[in-house]
Order: structure tokens, then C-alpha cells, then sequence
């Protein structure tokens, strides 16, 4: 694949294949580091970490697009996840837990425990980055600690 005719494709191979990955920033760990450094998660303190990472999230894009650079030199990885997976939706039992009842049939985990049950869904936001792209790279950083610095 390295020798692809897509450079999209060339690219990727050559850095998987030499071990010259893209890195990461946890941006969203690193907001939530500035406004909730003890993690209470209070509903007004995770509303403004949402905004901040949306806002940041808009400037990186923009910074994509005002580039329009055929390799990426930044990804962007955007999610909502739950901690502990049912089955349902999912592709099946490897997903899910079982426990052994005392009547002895087989159920989810979730079903048993309503900790497990009541457990929070979490988002990340995660910015991979080409390091050998300086330039970009502050330029990102930038737009984080702005943002970080203004988010009301």
C-alpha cells in the first residue's frame, strides 16, 4: 500500500509501516483539566467544557479547510460513549457481561447492577496531529489555549 497511486493512502501505509504515527492531544481532558481540575462534574462546569471543546473542535475545521492540504496534517476524533456496552445494537454476546443468578438463569450485568446500569455516558475529543508539521502543530495548540482562555 505504500506504493499506492492515492498519496492519501502511500501516506498513511508509509507512517503505519515506519512507525512515524500521528500523535494525540487529549483535548478534551486538557479543557477539562482547566475547568474541573478535581472532576465534580457539576452540570454548569461540563456544560462549559462542551462548549469549549465545540468552539475548538469549529476553529480546528476551519483551519482544515482554510488549508485544504492534500495529506491531513491534523485528525480530528470526536465521540460519545458508554462505559459498559449491552448487547443490544452491538455485534453480541463478546460485548456484554454475564452473571449466573441464584435461580441459575444467565443475564446481562447490567440487568443485575444499577451501578453498572446508571453509569454515564462520556465524550472525548481527541486531535491526532503530524508532528513533523511544526507550524500546524502551534497553530493548533494556539486554538486550544485561546479557547480555553475566553470560554465564558
Amino acid at each position: 500500500m505504500a506504493e499506492a497511486k492515492n498519496p492519501l493512502v502511500s501516506e498513511f501505509a508509509t507512517r503505519l509501516r515506519d512507525r512515524k504515527l500521528y500523535k494525540c492531544i487529549d483535548v478534551r481532558a486538557e479543557v477539562a483539566n482547566v475547568f474541573d481540575p478535581l472532576s465534580k462534574n457539576a452540570p454548569e462546569t461540563v456544560g462549559k467544557i462542551d462548549r469549549s471543546c465545540t468552539n475548538i473542535n469549529e476553529k480546528l475545521k476551519d483551519l482544515l479547510n482554510e488549508k485544504r492540504l492534500e495529506i491531513p496534517p491534523l485528525l480530528i476524533d470526536e465521540d460519545e460513549r458508554s462505559p459498559y456496552r449491552t448487547e443490544k445494537g452491538r455485534s453480541g454476546p463478546t460485548e456484554r457481561i454475564n452473571v449466573l443468578t441464584d435461580g441459575g438463569s444467565v443475564v446481562d450485568l447490567a440487568e443485575r447492577s444499577r451501578i453498572v446500569a446508571s453509569l454515564p455516558s462520556f465524550k472525548l475529543f481527541r486531535v491526532y496531529y503530524d508532528c513533523t508539521n511544526e507550524k500546524f502543530l502551534q497553530r493548533s495548540k494556539q486554538i486550544i489555549n485561546d479557547e480555553i482562555k475566553t470560554c465564558p
